[in-house]
């Protein structure tokens, strides 16, 4: 125990002393770099390659393989960025990434003027690791930001603490149903990013996401209802490299007499929206249908459209 203790600091000091030394480059030298990284990713590599391309088909199969490609390569561009400005996010001043932004917050002032907790369902855009910088700063409420753990020990905790520079409050996913109310004591904004796979598909809502059956954790949608909570939808725009707009939208003044399942239509619903205006700003090297649709999940059909027959499965 004390030497894979002792083994966790040495690493977690050795990752911070190059991640650090990284952050305190310029910023086009960490784009000139990720290029090179992207190029041999993309080009050379091709790591996750099919599964981008498997997804965009599926996603968009009216568009031709050439504006396919074009998009993969755009999102392996964003995708790598996003880990460059992340590692620069260790050593950044509050004003060097207030320049990254714009951001219109005036629905969370609302709430949090009137006391209540607000519900914030968003999706991975880049650079989703922006919102954990402005939240904490730039409006009233406690941001609490729900993430997934690190296999790694020492990553995990150099992440939450570039995270959680600017005041965030971090809740490990597998803590969200034991420990979550000892967050959640001042008027809060809890922050879920609902879109990606569920661990398990026969205990989840499945709807139509990018013209396929696609499965949906049920919790956020659950969670809000059964605290009655305001809902919003956050979208981040790229409007170029290190130029990002934070779009929050009210989805439900409150979740009071709404289902979990209306809920959840509505937040996929507006993603797919948002993913169709900006395609390349998605986060497609994610296996997000890696569970495949069966008949017997008929029952946990939420969909207006009716799922697939049997035969098409």
């Amino acid at each position: 125990m004390i030497v894979n203790c002792v083994k966790h600091q040495i690493l977690y000091y050795f990752l911070l002393a190059i991640f650090y030394s990284l952050s305190v480059l310029p910023m086009f030298i960490l784009y000139a770099l990720g290029d090179a990284i992207r190029w041999l990713v993309f080009d050379v590599i091709g790591y996750r390659k099919d599964v981008v391309l498997r997804n965009l088909a599926n996603a968009f199969p009216e568009k031709s393989d050439a504006e396919r490609k074009t998009i993969a390569k755009q999102f392996f561009t964003g995708f790598i960025d996003t880990w460059m400005e992340t590692i620069k996010f260790l050593s950044i001043s509050q004003k060097g990434f207030e320049r990254m932004i714009q951001y219109d917050y005036s629905v969370l002032h609302k709430h949090a003027a009137a006391g209540n907790s607000v519900q914030l369902m968003a999706g991975h855009f880049m650079n989703w690791e922006l919102t954990n910088l402005t939240l904490p700063v730039h409006q009233p409420l406690v941001w609490v930001g729900i993430y997934m753990r690190l296999s790694s020990k020492a990553m995990e905790r150099l992440f939450r603490k570039i995270k959680g520079r600017f005041g965030a409050v971090l809740v490990p996913a597998d803590e969200v149903k034991t420990d979550i109310e000892k967050y959640l004591t001042k008027p809060y904004l809890l922050g879920l990013g609902a879109d990606q796979s569920p661990s398990k598909p026969a205990q989840s809502f499945w709807m139509y996401f990018l013209q396929q059956p696609t499965a949906f954790a049920p919790g956020p949608g659950r969670n809000a209802c059964k605290r009655q909570l305001p809902v919003v939808f956050l979208w981040i725009e790229r409007k170029q490299r290190g130029r990002y707009v934070f779009h929050v939208e009210e989805m439900f003044e409150s979740a009071a007499g709404l289902t979990p399942e209306t809920l959840t239509v509505a937040y996929v619903k507006r993603l797919e929206q948002v993913i169709c205006m900006q395609p390349a700003n998605y986060l497609w090297s994610h296996k997000r249908w890696k569970h495949a649709w069966k008949p017997e999940y008929a029952p946990l059909w939420i969909d207006k459209e009716p799922y697939p027959p049997a035969d098409a499965c």
